[in-house]
């Protein structure tokens, strides 16, 4: 994954080496998406008996402040350090190209907001240019994906009862989307492609902690 961010910056040589092992580099991205089956089944692990028999209001603010807590100090570190570089290199000139990513993004206020608050995403169908940090798109997809885990234990919670043939077939339909579109396209980058990506691997880790043995062990 280092090296598939490395490819983006315009050092020399860069180019070359891209165009030598352009097909491994470019396959790093697929560890975004190992990272989300791995915070599912590591969130499910731990939550799923405490979340899943009810919706509570306490329970569930729990959750969210540990996973807030656990995220957001290091990542508003980061971005606050890239949102000092990107606006020296805005002011003082970098020929309109102030990030090292395909896509620009945008400096203002509101979009300092949606940043700080790791919701830069939400509203944007493709995750170029959307994030300060260009990889930290996947800290906004990963903050989603917590929110909404709290509702979303119901029913995992009691899919547990299902035969473990079951539980495996669903995960791999979770799966399916992004490969059907390797298959058709070439590319898994579509609109909202990165909603798939996290809400479908993400689940899809939830179900590995349930499948094995048809209960969290």
């Amino acid at each position: 994954m280092v090296l598939f961010h490395f490819h983006f910056t315009p050092l020399p040589g860069v180019a070359a080496v891209v165009d030598l092992f352009g097909p491994l580099l470019t396959s790093g991205a697929l560890g975004v998406d190992l990272f989300f089956v791995l915070s599912g089944f590591v969130i499910a692990h731990t939550y799923l008996d405490k979340l899943g028999p009810a919706l509570r209001v306490r329970d569930t603010a729990r959750f969210v402040w540990a996973r807030l807590c656990r995220l957001w100090p290091a990542y508003a570190v980061v971005f606050h350090l890239f949102a000092i570089w990107l606006l020296a290199r805005s002011v003082l000139g970098a020929d309109g190209v102030i990030a090292f990513q395909s896509t620009q993004p945008v400096l203002d206020g509101g979009q300092y907001l949606q940043q700080l608050f790791m919701v830069q995403l939400w509203d944007d169908p493709y995750f170029d240019g959307a994030s300060w940090v260009g990889s930290t798109w996947s800290i906004s997809a990963e903050w989603l994906a917590y929110l909404l885990f709290p509702v979303a234990a119901l029913g995992f919670f009691r899919m547990r009862r299902l035969p473990a043939p079951v539980l495996l077939a669903c995960a791999l339909v979770l799966m399916a989307p992004q490969t059907l579109a390797y298959l058709t396209t070439g590319s898994p980058y579509y609109p909202w492609s990165w909603a798939v990506r996290i809400l479908w691997r993400f689940g899809a880790g939830v179900l590995a902690v349930t499948w094995p043995s048809g209960a969290i062990t």
